[in-house]
Order: C-alpha cells, then structure tokens, then sequence
C-alpha cells in the first residue's frame, strides 16, 4: 500500500473525521494565534476568553480523532492505535508531582 491511497469507503470515512476535527479546531485557532504563536501579550493578560467552544466538543474531538488514528493505523499497520493509554500515566506522573 502506498501511504494515502486510501481506497475509497477508507477515504470517505477519513474525509468526514478529518472535517469534524478541523471543526473544532477552527474554533480554537484564533485563541492559539493570540497566545502562542504570535504571543500576543496584551490579549494574553487582558483576561478576556481568546476562545471557547461548547461543553462536549473537546470529548467528541477525542473520539474522532481516536478514530481517525485507528482507521489510518488498521490500514497501514494492523490493528487500533489506543494512544489514549499514555495519556492516563503522563496524568497519572504529572499528579504524583503535584501531590507528593
């Protein structure tokens, strides 16, 4: 298989995740502007809300995105890509730092 050639239930699948990720992400995107990359100073320590998003969003982008990782990973691979696992032990570090 040549990477991205998708046949095409594999492609359509990927299309529409990849629209509900970059969805979400379009609504964070100026915040990411202002504070990151552009280091926007005054807008940082205005205390104004740079963006915002409804409750859940976040939750439906992990999904989406967990699937899109497994389809691409199912496809060129073999088998789901759980990276979901490594985030509860970087939580599970991170808090044993905070609370010794």
């Amino acid at each position: 298989m040549i990477y991205g050639a998708w046949d095409s239930h594999t492609k359509g699948k990927l299309e529409v995740l990849q629209s509900q990720l970059h969805s979400f992400g379009a609504q964070l995107r100026g915040a990411r502007n202002k504070s990151l990359s552009h280091n926007d100073f005054a807008a940082v320590v205005s205390g104004a809300a740079l963006g915002s998003f409804k409750p859940g969003d976040d939750e439906q982008y992990f999904v989406a995105l967990q699937e899109f990782v497994n389809i691409v990973h199912e496809e060129v691979i073999g088998g789901p890509w759980p990276f979901d696992d490594l985030v509860k032990n970087d939580v599970a570090a991170f808090l044993a730092i905070l609370k010794p």
